[in-house]
């Protein structure tokens, strides 16, 4: 599983990874080898990376929900915080 996290504030950004990566070592350790997570520290350099064949999962802080129009209708689940 993919995913990518993206926020223009750096400390919401290491914050989300942070607890993710946490959760995943103490609730879903069988699988920590198997999810792979990217943070982006902006959507322009998300944006050059976005394919939705690669990512599973987008996480994004709220007010960067413009780029799920750019994104367009995609197989990606997206959660907003």
């Amino acid at each position: 599983m993919n995913i990518a996290i993206v926020d223009d504030d750096k400390i919401e950004l290491e914050t989300v990874e942070y607890f993710l990566r946490f959760y995943i070592k103490k609730f879903r350790a069988d699988y920590e080898n198997f999810i792979h997570i990217e943070t982006f520290p902006n959507a322009r350099e998300f944006l050059c990376y976005f394919n939705p064949k690669i990512y599973n999962v987008l996480i994004l802080g709220s007010h960067l929900r413009g780029i799920l129009k750019l994104i367009g209708n995609s197989s990606v689940k997206v959660l907003l915080w």
